[in-house]
């Protein structure tokens, strides 16, 4: 079975996706947690936490949380680089936030800058996905994809290693063929 990504898988990608806040005031720590939430520190936290702590007006959004002018800076960046670069930030959250306002050009920007990024980064995956030594180059590259793109390499690869199976007639069970 293909691993998919629906409404409520990315859901819970987008909860717990890392968001970047200033703490406007003191709050009781744990040492359960990593965090300590002292007045005018940056955390970075899941996106439900940072979602709680701005909405009780106990955090704001920290300027470098990315911004439309960012996604266009990654996605320059992207079209010059030969690799998946490490992504930045929750960068198709935030699009998909941005396609949800009510401001036409603000989301036509968002849709035209997200389509040529996945486009950029899907094509870059494929290459990858290709290569005969997947399995070592996978594991490298895991660090430089999002939480999304995660979900898609595992999927092109499941179907990509049934394809094969299916097309030489092998079970599973059976060793590789020696050159």
């Amino acid at each position: 079975m293909l691993p998919l990504l629906d409404e409520k898988g990315l859901s819970l990608l987008e909860e717990v996706c890392v968001r970047s806040v200033i703490i406007k005031e003191d709050l009781e720590s744990s040492d359960l947690l990593e965090w300590r939430f002292v007045k005018g520190n940056r955390l970075s936290v899941p996106s439900w936490l940072a979602e709680v702590l701005v909405d009780n007006e106990a955090a704001e959004y920290s300027d470098d949380e990315i911004d439309l002018r960012r996604v266009e800076e990654l996605l320059i960046r992207e079209e010059r680089s030969t690799k998946p670069l490490p992504p930045e930030g929750c960068v198709y959250s935030y699009i998909r936030r941005v396609l949800k306002d009510s401001d036409p050009k603000r989301s036509e920007r968002a849709l035209e800058d997200g389509i040529s990024l996945l486009e950029i980064r899907v094509s870059k995956l494929i290459k990858y996905l290709s290569n005969p030594n997947l399995r070592r180059i996978l594991f490298n590259i895991e660090e430089k994809l999002t939480f999304e793109e995660r979900v898609l390499v595992r999927a092109m690869n499941s179907l990509l290693r049934y394809y094969m199976k299916i097309i030489l007639a092998r079970d599973d069970d059976e060793q590789p063929v020696k050159r």
